[in-house]
């Protein structure tokens, strides 16, 4: 390069490409981001370098009316492209951090519960419960723990419950589900006689399998 001439700037953006991310249609808002990938001179090279990149949202931003429940974290994995939409799947649901510590409690016992199960339609997921002790009405005692015997009941009632609501469900209605609290609250009533329990919430969700069909079609 001849002396006094300046390196022409090279824009990093013009060699890339923006695509919508779309999620299923079972929230509010579908189209929820964009994402960038390098400029590839092929369809087929495109979709090598995005078919399978996972990202998450909050439940907050599928469902601008549901900022409550934005502590909720849903995971999707990009499955196919279409023009300049990645359509994704659902690949699973965590809450932050930050709610998860919120639910434990000094002088309680923190209860948590972890259960395979298939659904419906053939999804094999993981569905992680947590949740903690709570006083009875007339109880003074300052601690509130609960007998090792007792925690093993109440995971049993949890093992019972994911197994007769998840398997009996399709995948978008576990995944509507999964935007309540429904499930929780099923599980303070049936565990009530045993060991009254407070913030049960489903904590984590993973897939752990999909049927050959969508995998096929991916």
């Amino acid at each position: 390069m001849k002396k006094g001439l300046k390196k022409k700037p090279v824009d990093n953006f013009s060699k890339k490409e923006w695509y919508t991310l779309k999620v299923p249609d079972l929230f509010v808002k579908n189209e929820v981001g964009k994402t960038l990938v390098t400029k590839h001179t092929t369809k087929s090279l495109h979709e090598k370098a995005m078919i399978g990149r996972n990202f998450e949202v909050s439940q907050g931003d599928l469902n601008p009316n549901d900022e409550i429940n934005s502590s909720k974290k849903f995971r999707f994995v990009i499955t196919n492209i279409n023009g300049v939409i990645a359509n994704s799947e659902f690949n699973g649901m965590e809450l932050t951090k930050d709610m998860k510590k919120g639910i434990i409690r000094k002088w309680h016992t923190l209860v948590k519960a972890h259960q395979d199960v298939k659904t419906k339609d053939g999804y094999e997921l993981r569905i992680f419960v947590m949740g903690v002790t709570r006083k009875r009405a007339k109880d003074t005692k300052k601690t509130c723990y609960a007998k090792t015997s007792d925690v093993k009941r109440v995971r049993r009632i949890i093992f019972d419950l994911i197994d007769s609501q998840f398997s009996e469900l399709e995948l978008s209605k576990v995944i509507k589900l999964l935007q309540t609290d429904n499930f929780g609250k099923e599980v303070e009533k049936k565990t009530y006689s045993i060991v009254p329990l407070q913030n049960v919430v489903i904590s984590k969700v993973k897939v752990i399998s999909r049927p050959k069909k969508s995998e096929e079609n991916n």
